[in-house]
């Protein structure tokens, strides 16, 4: 059955595990599971620590202009520089194997956000996530169409061990059900599996940022388990698993044209180390790339909105994209 780790979505998992931002893995959904493991901290990084305000362990120092980060060695209360955000996105893309058999993926989800600064040196971030998910692929002697809601919180950590270097946590669990429908391509017959699906994430990292002047550079390694089981009805089998292991390293600049205006751009790899896909599920490729793009404008002292973009490239079976925008309320 195509279940939680199929299609598309493992890309967008790993890549969406950091990026808050953009983010893609090929086999869930190139949305969900390897969703991006860069996507969440993209978003991440965008929101926390390029051009951001000192939301999480770190504070500006110097005029609003700057992007110059300094730890902070006293003077906060434990819990501050808060920050809300919003975040809305869409992304898809083919779905073929060496057997020709193709199709698509396509997910749109909705995350809100809560990002805040622990003490001197600490940083987090809380998240709720909405999504919806719909595939299309011609298997052997049928069409498959697929569609999936997942419902997920998450959770980021991390501290400056150095001024430049930090080590965190990211975790997410989702859950949800779908339908697939299997139609006989010769009698016109259809055979419709319901099922119910989890998916576990956890992704220790490493990062390194530079500042300069109006300019942030950024670079981050990660590695990303994630496992995912589903329970059918109707079905041949009673339930599934798969697990997929990748490593990834993002870097990413950042600078701010003007008081009100950042605009910035990132490129990425992401490499599957091992991975077990569910039954009919097209597996990940091993390795692939992607590039990205970011513009944020400070529209009220405490209110900013985002337009992001990226697009997978290197990569045999995945051309995915990822666009998408949101808010952030700083208070």
């Amino acid at each position: 059955m195509a279940g939680l780790l199929s299609d598309v979505a493992y890309r967008h998992i790993v890549l969406d595990t950091f990026g808050c931002g953009p983010d893609n893995l090929h086999t869930v959904d190139s949305e969900s599971l390897a969703t991006n493991p860069m996507q969440f901290f993209r978003i991440l990084l965008s929101g926390l620590l390029i051009g951001a305000s000192a939301s999480t362990a770190v504070a500006k120092a110097g005029s609003e202009e700057s992007v110059t980060y300094r730890v902070v060695e006293g003077g906060q209360p434990l819990l501050h520089g808060w920050r809300a955000t919003l975040d809305v996105g869409q992304s898809g893309g083919p779905l073929e194997d060496a057997e020709s058999r193709i199709g698509y993926s396509r997910t749109r989800d909705v995350k809100l956000g809560l990002e805040f600064g622990v003490g001197a040196r600490g940083f987090a971030r809380l998240e709720a996530i909405r999504s919806r998910r719909n595939t299309k692929r011609a298997i052997q002697f049928e069409d498959l169409k697929g569609d999936a809601d997942e419902t997920g919180i998450g959770a980021t950590g991390g501290v400056f061990l150095l001024p430049f270097l930090a080590a965190g946590l990211s975790v997410q669990y989702r859950s949800g059900d779908g339908t697939d429908e299997f139609i006989n391509r010769t009698v016109g017959t259809s055979v419709i599996v319901d099922r119910d699906d989890t998916l576990r994430r956890i992704a220790p990292f490493l990062l390194v940022t530079a500042p300069v002047g109006p300019v942030n550079a950024t670079l981050l390694g990660a590695y990303v388990d994630i496992r995912t089981d589903s329970d059918y009805s109707n079905a041949p089998i009673a339930g599934d698993s798969g697990r997929v292991k990748a490593s990834l390293l993002d870097a990413s600049v950042a600078w701010r044209m003007t008081p009100e205006v950042e605009i910035g751009g990132s490129i990425g790899w992401t490499h599957v180390a091992s991975q077990r896909v569910q039954a009919d599920a097209l597996p990940l490729d091993t390795d692939t790339g992607t590039v990205g793009v970011h513009i944020s404008y400070r529209l009220t002292e405490f209110l900013d909105a985002m337009l992001r973009g990226s697009h997978d490239f290197a990569n045999d079976r995945g051309n995915g994209a990822r666009f998408g925008g949101g808010l952030a309320y700083r208070f």
